[in-house]
């Protein structure tokens, strides 16, 4: 049998058919370890537990701050929350990848080598990701890439910064308010969709949500972007076995996760699996919403107001789920679930 097939056979059981727990988290969170945030593992931890958050991976610039060698930089706190560190790398500045895991902070990083340490974190065990998928060039690198950020809350946060009027209107109506002023930036993610569904064609890829969190954003003495709420904005779901940092990891690297915004309403527990030849998903228990099932990133089937969908599978393709609330008078998307492909 093809190993390309049972590659894929592989990828698809191990997110369709997991007893494993529900875990949910902040990826690509940035610290005073980076140039463009000042915010401290305190304030992150505080942050984290508020919004009720299982894990936390970090992934601060590297190469790291001139003033600050890798050597002086804090470790890690021990606490509930479990702490991945990781780093953000741009080459050249043509793409920005998440190095998550594999001892990122222990490397060496240099300006012009950074593709000589992504190898290296690589080898050492860490999980790649490719960020800022609506940004991205054509791609050289996709045999390092084990996932993709298909959100990133600055890519909207761009769009409507740049809507003057609306922004100052919501900014004077609602700066007390976040959660109104976030939820605009709630937008769906479709060119990232669409690059995620042209790379996953040539291998499998897990997914993430990338939060991007760096407290660093004042505007008339307010902070807008204080940990908690970006926190709480939108969240990576993963099913695994335990809370390590091996499980999480492994989780999304199989495609064992899924995007959920619960600013919207608490995203933990959606499944979508295969099951006799049909593709199965579930809704949290105790919701409802507008289930919308793609085939190759076309729509195939909308069920509304539904708490569960069931599709017979006939062809073969990449499957996936969207579903979708309304909020403030406008539909909203709540959950994006990994790809599942049918051989």
């Amino acid at each position: 049998m093809p190993a390309a097939f049972l590659a894929s056979i592989a990828f698809l059981t191990s997110v369709a058919f997991s007893e494993d727990r529900c875990f949910k988290g902040a990826v690509h969170v940035h610290s005073g370890r980076s140039f463009d945030s000042k915010g401290t593992f305190e304030e992150i931890e505080t942050a984290a537990q508020k919004a009720g958050l299982d894990f936390v991976v970090l992934t601060d610039h590297q190469p790291s701050r001139k003033d600050q060698s890798v050597k002086k930089m804090a470790l890690l706190p021990k606490t509930k929350t479990l702490w991945i560190d990781g780093a953000e790398v741009a080459p050249d500045k043509k793409h920005d990848f998440l190095v998550l895991g594999g001892g990122a902070t222990n490397i060496q990083w240099e300006q012009g080598r950074e593709m000589e340490g992504i190898k290296q974190a690589k080898e050492k065990g860490a999980v790649i990701f490719l960020g800022h998928l609506a940004r991205a060039r054509p791609f050289d690198h996709l045999e390092l890439a084990d996932g993709v950020e298909i959100f990133n809350p600055h890519k909207s946060a761009a769009g409507f910064l740049a809507q003057i009027p609306r922004f100052t209107h919501i900014l004077i109506s609602h700066r007390k308010n976040l959660d109104v002023l976030w939820l605009s930036l709630l937008d769906p993610p479709r060119k990232e969709i669409t690059v995620w569904h042209r790379l996953a064609r040539e291998k499998n890829l897990g997914i993430l949500a990338g939060n991007d969190a760096h407290q660093n954003i004042r505007i008339f003495g307010s902070l807008l972007d204080p940990y908690e709420q970006n926190f709480r904005f939108v969240n990576t779901y993963v099913w695994a076995a335990k809370l390590t940092e091996e499980s999480i990891l492994n989780a999304l690297k199989t495609g064992a996760s899924y995007v959920g915004f619960p600013i919207i309403e608490e995203a933990a527990g959606f499944r979508f699996k295969s099951s006799g030849g049909r593709l199965v998903a579930d809704l949290p228990a105790g919701t409802t919403g507008e289930i919308r099932l793609f085939k190759d990133n076309r729509l195939v089937t909308v069920r509304d107001n539904a708490s569960s969908v069931s599709y017979e599978t006939r062809e073969p393709g990449l499957y996936r789920v969207e579903v979708w609330r309304r909020v403030r008078r406008k539909n909203r998307p709540w959950i994006y679930s990994n790809l599942l492909r049918v051989p």
